[in-house]
């Protein structure tokens, strides 16, 4: 049972753009600190979010109690930042005028208006805890349409009618809302029965949402790498997990995609194709040349080359001859010490006539012309 058929209806069209919202997982509350009200209340009515105001002074305990606690929460970061336009406004600093212009009694005072600017509610004093922030979010929520959609959903989620479609609807919400899932799936699949584990809308909604390398709904999804729709959600992970280990420039995460890659892999040649070519991918991202040079030293020569003069397959030895391809274009377009270049040719040279393709002859000629200058 879904809350009401209108909701229905809004949260199917909602859902649909929710499927494409990249696994970007707010941390804490993303404030304008520019103390401009002007700039905020432009953003807000540009997104058609509502806006807060959060007006503190240094000096203020309860304030700097709000940051530490409310506003680098991720449940309370994740709502704020998919409903709200969020301001700061150091009261004694550069958000003086922002102050004087609400009349501020005291510190903090927290200020909700809507996106053309109106006021919703003004509120002197911080919440004693979390969930009396959340109570007052909640509210704020309830006064819009999609804040009334997103509570309903929750409400359903929160009660007995926690069907397959009731996690669907509300995990899409909030995915569409970049909120964090992974616990909610965790406590989702805690309390299936075993015999409901494989259902198809059940798989679904693990299928979807699931984000991470750890815990228990990845091995979920590792007990089933056969099934498609899970391969399919494995390497949707690993690849967002992969961009954030590049974006993180952290070696110690691409350790656990490649790890990763190791779990849920067909069959072992294709984990030191893939571990190979992701780790030359990933210090070309982050700039380290001399780092990419060194895996591919030991993976043209040693694992490539030899691959590419004994296979039979033709299906087979197009991949691998595409993988070579990769490789060396990405020596013709990064790579500039001449050592690397002339020992990259040499591997090239070495290449089976029947592996050697129009693109390959051209990025190979590429890297003598840039190794010769």
């Amino acid at each position: 049972m879904m809350p009401n058929s209108s909701f229905y209806a809004q949260w199917k069209m909602l859902l649909c753009f929710s499927l494409f919202v990249p696994a970007l997982q707010a941390q804490t509350v993303d404030f304008i600190r520019s103390g401009n009200l002007v700039e905020a209340k432009a953003k807000a009515k540009e997104t058609g979010k509502m806006l807060f105001v959060d007006i503190y002074t240094d000096w203020c305990g309860p304030c700097k109690m709000m940051d530490r606690e409310f506003f680098s929460d991720p449940e309370i970061a994740g709502r704020m930042n998919a409903f709200f336009v969020n301001l700061k406004a150091n009261a004694e600093g550069n958000g003086s005028i922002t102050a004087r212009q609400f009349e501020t009694p005291g510190y903090p005072t927290m200020v909700f208006l809507t996106s053309d600017g109106s006021m919703i509610r003004k509120v002197s004093g911080a919440p004693s805890n979390k969930t009396g922030f959340l109570v007052l979010l909640n509210s704020i929520l309830n006064s819009t349409n999609v804040g009334e959609i997103f509570l309903s959903y929750e409400k359903a989620w929160y009660s007995d009618l926690r069907s397959a479609e009731i996690a669907e609807a509300y995990l899409g919400l909030r995915s569409r809302y970049q909120m964090q899932n992974e616990a909610l799936l965790e406590e989702y699949l805690q309390e299936l029965p075993a015999d409901s584990l494989d259902n198809p809308g059940v798989k679904k909604v693990f299928t979807r949402y699931a984000a991470t390398l750890d815990g228990k709904t990845w091995e979920y999804l590792i007990l089933r790498k056969n099934d498609p729709r899970c391969a399919v959600a494995i390497k949707r992970i690993i690849d967002t997990q992969f961009k954030n280990a590049v974006a993180e420039k952290s070696e110690k995460h691409l350790a656990r995609v490649l790890d990763a890659v190791a779990n849920t892999a067909p069959d072992p040649e294709y984990v030191v194709h893939r571990q190979a070519t992701l780790k030359m991918q990933f210090y070309l991202d982050t700039d380290r040349p001399e780092r990419f040079h060194a895996v591919a030293a030991g993976y043209i020569p040693d694992q490539l080359l030899p691959l590419l003069k004994t296979e039979e397959d033709s299906v087979r030895l197009q991949q691998h001859t595409r993988i070579l391809e990769s490789i060396a274009w990405q020596y013709a377009e990064f790579v500039k010490k001449k050592a690397h270049l002339t020992q990259a040719m040499d591997w090239l040279n070495q290449c089976p006539e029947k592996a050697v393709s129009t693109d390959f002859l051209a990025y190979r000629e590429a890297i003598a012309r840039k190794a010769a200058q």
